[in-house]
Parts: C-alpha cells; sequence; structure tokens
C-alpha cells in the first residue's frame, strides 16, 4: 500500500475535541481509548453526526476507525493493533427485541493467504448483556491498543475505568474469569467479556466470551492475548437517550408480536440448524446422515436464558440427565454451528455433545474453526496417515467424547505436535499432515465456514466462499428466510445459480446493517426488518431514515471491508482457489447427493464480484461503486505497493 498516501490519510482527525453537530439519540456520546503499553486511558468524543449516519455504528463506525488508525505492516499481534469493541445506537434502548448486539473487530491471524501480507479484519457479534451495560457505563466504545508487560483486565464502573491486575486470574478459563472478576469488582451484576486458556495461547480462532450464554466467536480473543488482556468488565446505570419515545415504543411492539419465539422444550431436541437445512456434518463432511447425532436431547431439561429484553429467548441451559456427565448444567447459545463443530462432524452424538460445546466455550474457541481442524486430523489417523506416536497416545476414534475433550484442551495450550497444529486451523493442519489430508480439509482461506452443511444451497455457499475464513461478511440470501423488505418475497430456489450473484450481495447489506445498529439477524428475520428501521428512527431522530438508507449503510460497510483486504493483498482468485477441496466435492449421499456448487464455478464468483461493482480481474472497486457509498478517499488502499 502507499506509506505516503496513507499518512496523509491518517491525518484527518475523525475525534473532535468538541463536537459542532447534535449528538443523534441512541448514542452514549464517548468512546474510551486504552493504551495498555503505557497503561493511559482517556475519553473520545465520538465522530460527528454525518460520520455516524454514513456508518452507524458496531463494525460499521469500528471499521471507519480502523481504517484511519491502522498503520501500514502492522501484523494482527503487533502491539499497533487495535481491538475495538463497539456498540450500535440500539443496543441497550429496552424497548426493542434483538437490541443487545455488540461487536469486537480488529485484524486477526485466524486466516492465511499466499498472497495477503497479514491477517484479515474480523467483526464478530455477541448478544446477552455486555453490550447494554457497556452502554449504561457511559459509552458507546472502546479502543484498546498496545502490550500490557502484566495480564490485566479493564473495570469501566459507571464512566470511571480503571486497568487492574489480572495476574490471580490469567490461566482461568472464561466463566471461572466471569465469576472471578465480578467478586473482585464486588458486583455479581457487572457483564464480564473475556479470553480463556485459548486466547492467552494467541490461537487465531480464539473467541471473546462475554456471559457464559455468549461470545464474539470468530476472532478477538488471540489479540487481547497478544495485549495481556484477560477481560472487560462493565456496569453502570445510566440511560440510552431516545429522540421519540412514543414512536421506538410502537415500533417495538409490532416487532415484539411477529417475532417468532423458540418453542421450549420441542425446538432444543433438534439438531439445530442442520434440522432445516436437512443435512448434517457427520465424519469431516464424508456423510450428510448422522442418525443418532441428537439421541438423549429430549430427556435433557431446558431452561431459556434470554438476552437483554429480548422474547425470542435463544440461549439456554442444558442440563444432562444421562452419562458420565449427568447433573452437569451446559449454558448454550443462539447459534449450532458449535454443534457440528465441536460434536457432530467429529461423530459424537447425543448428551455429550451439550457437554463438549460448554467446554470449548469454556476454553474459548471456535467451534467451527475447530471441527473443521480436528475433523481432517480425526479423517487421516481412521485412514492410516497419522498414528499414535504422533496424536501423544491419543487414538482419534470417531465418536469418542472424550479424546475431543482432551484434544480441544491439548489445542487450547498448544501442546504436543497435534494440539501445535489444529491450534493453526484446517489448512495449516492438512499441509502439516500431507499426503491425502490436503484433500480432506475444509477450510476457507484458512480459516472455516460456519459450520453448518451449505453446500446444498448456493447463495449460502457463496457467501461462504467468498468470506474471509472466519470472520465477516457471509453474505447469504433468501433460500432459508425469506425476506419482503429485501424484495424476496419467498424462499427462493437453493439449487439454481440463476439470480444468486445478486441475490447474495443483497443478503450482505441485510447481514452487515444489523450489526452496524446494533441488532441480532436472528431478532430480524421472517417480516420484520422494517420495524428495525422504524425503531433506529425513533431512537436517532432520523425520521427519514428509510430501508434504502439501511441497505446503502449496509454496503458501505462490506465494501470498506473489502478495501481492507485488498490494502493487505486479496485478490478474486482467492475465493476460487483458497478453499478447502472437500467443501466443493458432491455431496456424498441424502437427498442431496450429487450436488455441487463446483459446477457453477468460476462464473457464479465472478458474477457475484461483478455484482458487488468490482473489476472481475483485480478486484479492484470500479469509481462509481466508491462514489455511490462516498467511499472515495479510501481508493488508493486498493492500490498495493
Amino acid at each position: 500500500m502507499n506509506d505516503q498516501g496513507f499518512e496523509k490519510f491518517c491525518g484527518k482527525k475523525i475525534f473532535p475535541a468538541f463536537r459542532k453537530t447534535p449528538l443523534p439519540g441512541g448514542y452514549m456520546g464517548k468512546i474510551l481509548r486504552v493504551n495498555l503499553t503505557e497503561g493511559k486511558l482517556k475519553d473520545e468524543n465520538l465522530p460527528e453526526t454525518p460520520i455516524l449516519r454514513q456508518y452507524i455504528g458496531g463494525q460499521g463506525l469500528a471499521q471507519y476507525i480502523l481504517m484511519h488508525e491502522l498503520p501500514p505492516g502492522t501484523g494482527p499481534l503487533d502491539p499497533g493493533n487495535p481491538v475495538i469493541f463497539m456498540t450500535g445506537p440500539l443496543t441497550g434502548n429496552g424497548k426493542t427485541p434483538a437490541s443487545t448486539i455488540f461487536m469486537t473487530t480488529g485484524l486477526s491471524n485466524m486466516t492465511s493467504s499466499p498472497n495477503m501480507t497479514s491477517g484479515a479484519v474480523v467483526s464478530a457479534s455477541a448478544a446477552g448483556f455486555f453490550g447494554t451495560f457497556l452502554k449504561f457505563s457511559g459509552y458507546d466504545g472502546i479502543i484498546i491498543t498496545g502490550v500490557s508487560k502484566k495480564p490485566v483486565y479493564l473495570w469501566i464502573n459507571n464512566g470511571k475505568a480503571e486497568l487492574r491486575d489480572a495476574g490471580a486470574i490469567w490461566g482461568k478459563d472464561t466463566h471461572d474469569t466471569i465469576t472471578a472478576v465480578q467478586n473482585e469488582v464486588g458486583n455479581p451484576d457487572a457483564r464480564v467479556a473475556c479470553i480463556g486458556p485459548a486466547g492467552e495461547s494467541q490461537i487465531g480462532y480464539s473467541m471473546v466470551v462475554s456471559d457464559p450464554h455468549h461470545s464474539a466467536s470468530h476472532g478477538g480473543g488471540s489479540v487481547m492475548g497478544s495485549k495481556k488482556l484477560k477481560a472487560v468488565a462493565v456496569w453502570g446505570n445510566k440511560v440510552v437517550s431516545v429522540k421519540n419515545k412514543e414512536k421506538l415504543v410502537e415500533a417495538g411492539n409490532q416487532w415484539r408480536s411477529k417475532l417468532k419465539k423458540v418453542q421450549y422444550p420441542q425446538d432444543k431436541w433438534t439438531t439445530g440448524h442442520a434440522h432445516h437445512l436437512k443435512t448434517i456434518i457427520y465424519k469431516n463432511f464424508q456423510s450428510t446422515l448422522f442418525p443418532g447425532a441428537n439421541k438423549g436431547f429430549e430427556k435433557e431439561e431446558y431452561t431459556p436464558r434470554p438476552c437483554y429484553e429480548c422474547n425470542r429467548e435463544c440461549p439456554y441451559d442444558a442440563r444432562i440427565t444421562e452419562g458420565k456427565h449427568t447433573g452437569y448444567v451446559a449454558t448454550l447459545g443462539a447459534g449450532s454451528e458449535q454443534l457440528e463443530g465441536v460434536a457432530f462432524t467429529l461423530g459424537v452424538g447425543g448428551q455429550d455433545v451439550h457437554y463438549l460445546v460448554e467446554v470449548m466455550d469454556r476454553i474459548g474457541l471456535d467451534g467451527s474453526t475447530f471441527g473443521c481442524a480436528a475433523g481432517v486430523a480425526f479423517e487421516a489417523y481412521d485412514k492410516g496417515l497419522l498414528t499414535s506416536r504422533q496424536t501423544d497416545g491419543m487414538e482419534l476414534k470417531w465418536g469418542d467424547a472424550d479424546v475431543v475433550e482432551k484434544l480441544l484442551w491439548k489445542t487450547a495450550r498448544r501442546e504436543g505436535w497435534l494440539g501445535g497444529i489444529v491450534a493453526n486451523g484446517p489448512k495449516a493442519t492438512a499441509e502439516a499432515i500431507g499426503g491425502d489430508a490436503k484433500k480432506w480439509v475444509v477450510h476457507v482461506k484458512g480459516g472455516a465456514p460456519a459450520l453448518h452443511d451449505w453446500r446444498p444451497y448456493l447463495s449460502q455457499m457463496l457467501g461462504q466462499i467468498t468470506a474471509t475464513g472466519g470472520g465477516k461478511p457471509r453474505f447469504q440470501g433468501f433460500e432459508l428466510n425469506p425476506s419482503p423488505d429485501f424484495g424476496y418475497p419467498e424462499k427462493t430456489s437453493s439449487t439454481s445459480a440463476e439470480g444468486k450473484a445478486k441475490e447474495t450481495q443483497t443478503g450482505g447489506d441485510f447481514r452487515e446493517f444489523t450489526g452496524a445498529a446494533g441488532i441480532c439477524w436472528f431478532g430480524c428475520r421472517g417480516g420484520v426488518f422494517g420495524h428495525s428501521i422504524e425503531a433506529l428512527a425513533a431512537v436517532t431522530g432520523w425520521e427519514d431514515f428509510s430501508l434504502e438508507e439501511a441497505r446503502t449503510v449496509g454496503e458501505r460497510v462490506w465494501q470498506m471491508e473489502h478495501l481492507f483486504h485488498l490494502r493487505y493483498g486479496w485478490t478474486p482468485e482467492e475465493d476460487l482457489t483458497n478453499i478447502g477441496p472437500r467443501f466443493l466435492e458432491p455431496i456424498p449421499d441424502g437427498q442431496f447427493k450429487g450436488f455441487t456448487i463446483a459446477r457453477f464455478l468460476p462464473g457464479l464468483v465472478h458474477d457475484f464480484h461483478a455484482a458487488c461493482g468490482w473489476d472481475i480481474k483485480s478486484g479492484k472497486p470500479y469509481e462509481e461503486t466508491l462514489k455511490k457509498f462516498g467511499l472515495e478517499e479510501y481508493a488508493f488502499m486498493a492500490h498495493r505497493g
């Protein structure tokens, strides 16, 4: 990248000493800046209102900040790489469902590429309570740079921030860390986002876990670990301002009345999203059939653990009622990738599944990436490429939950040869094993897809293979969840390529806007998205904020992320060649047997790039694309050198 161009660009002040424009509703007005090297903390005013309206918040505002503050040549684990926590204006307003999201954004080491000079920019979302209480503490976000000399945690208590020694909690798992920090600050209601042993080991796919049921799963933990930042704890009783409370309440009531709730216990008896997809990942994608996957789920005892003021009730506790872990209560989140990643793909079914998910969460590892890395190792052992001499005596037999648990801990601590290579992700694992393992691996740019079997669903697959390998955006179409607001009132065909490029690109607008606004996309499906637009207008006071503007914001955010990746060396070939071969193979069995996205490649990827307004040879956005989204000043970042 042109360093001189960046120096000129970086001179732009984005945090005003004194705001010249009125602060919209929904914002607290401050960002906390933390320099761990110097031990200094400083409040910054939010950017001016025109910038807020362009990027809203969440990963939109975080990426805008990152774009201006990440120096050329900075690596993911370098002190100058910030980890940014950011909420949106709807986060914590208390009147609408699904309004709990915060994002962690930064340069991550979870992906690998022969062309890119560093990692990828990732933004991971988490719901629950942390984002809400970050705002209640008086801040919209936190920017953390530098490296502490010793382990520390950040405590923000109703507007007062301080760094505290974390020596006594370094090494603890995430759940024990949350309890320990709450005890140390003397407030059981404090909300804590933290890393576990995997983050301390700076594993690229380590998570930031907040509350026992929630995690920013796709990167960020390693960056915190590199900074010796164990946790961030927040509490406060400040109020999120609202410009039009009456309209907000009306929008929230409409939204709640139409929102599809999770049905307990029957929805939790299933295999999660695999149940809706009608296909499951079994033995490292070697089969789509696993009859015993959810055996005994109907015997467990379930307790909903809803997010702040949300009536969908996705998170839950599951009390195990049979087997060696009888009586254990697993704290589980909304998504079900972890079921497939830590269990189904390794042949584990039954109530052990929920126990392993709990272990994964405590360790702080992303289940999707672990599953793809461990899956190729299990298959290699099964087919004789690995022996017990290389696995520290472990027999990697499909379905052995005890072995999976041992491998989780070895991976988190980078113990032994096998733990060390699995810690580096699926692509690195296959390359270290060698031989045909490189044919069996599922990966996207070294990382992993969100671990469901997307192969029979073209727009879902297109979104996965064009993503950053565990980061965002993961675009998706409307094959499973139609959206009248986006022009797709009915489910689209999953196996027809007609219109898929545009459909997938449009789905990206939806996903990126929700994260910027501070809302959970699980709570925006099924014809309720329009109410989130009404809510945003009511909270902020932007009365003319429209669906079209929301879509523009969403696309602006992912176009900016694309510029980031061009800056670090991404080329269009990445979306076609840096993919694990197994992911593109014909489906081996089941009702979708024989289907593969490969028959539509490279054309479908080229069509997608064109739909995004990029040159299909270079990947660079056309001038009119940058103009459309007000991104002309970033054009120089597309030119490497």
